[in-house]
């Protein structure tokens, strides 16, 4: 599927007809959710997942199923917030893989580099950049992960985080 983008409402497509499958398979959280929350999250799911640009990394296949998953992930972090939380994502780009960084860079402290490799699962850019993610992260951090680990929670929190300014 090559990535579209909908920038008006009544020209988006529609969430998958298996969403709910896809939400409750994917988010813990799913069997405590009211049905107006299931409403409200649907929603969010929708933005995200039609209004967004989603590309796909390096040759990599993005499926309906896969971009649900990370969308209906996103959403339920602005279950209590403005539909227009996440108005600075523009686009969502997602590698088949970790990718690891090497090469100096800046170390753990003001003033020391580090060549050591490093991992990189997921990146927020900063203002209207790209959130960037590992689809095998994704799936090893979903629902049957490390409870505490999610990239998407992680990396569309910092989004969020940026709405006011501040980073995390």
């Amino acid at each position: 599927m090559s990535p579209r983008w909908w920038p008006f409402r009544s020209e988006r497509e529609g969430l998958p007809d298996d969403w709910t499958a896809v939400a409750s398979r994917h988010l813990r959280h799913w069997t405590v959710l009211g049905p107006t929350e299931r409403r409200v999250l649907g929603q969010r799911t929708l933005d995200l997942y039609a209004d967004k640009r989603w590309e796909a990394a390096r040759g990599f296949t993005l499926n309906d199923r896969m971009r649900c998953t990370i969308a209906v992930q996103a959403g339920l972090l602005a279950l209590g917030l403005d539909g227009d939380c996440y108005r600075h994502v523009q686009a969502i780009i997602v590698h088949p893989t970790t990718k690891v960084l090497h090469g100096p860079r800046p170390g753990p402290a003001p003033g020391v580099v580090t060549d050591e490799p490093m991992p990189v699962l997921g990146l927020a850019q900063d203002r209207r950049g790209p959130v960037v993610l590992a689809w095998d992260a994704i799936e090893r951090h979903g629902r049957g992960g490390r409870q505490g680990h999610n990239v998407v929670f992680h990396e569309f929190a910092h989004k969020l985080d940026m709405l006011s300014g501040c980073l995390l």
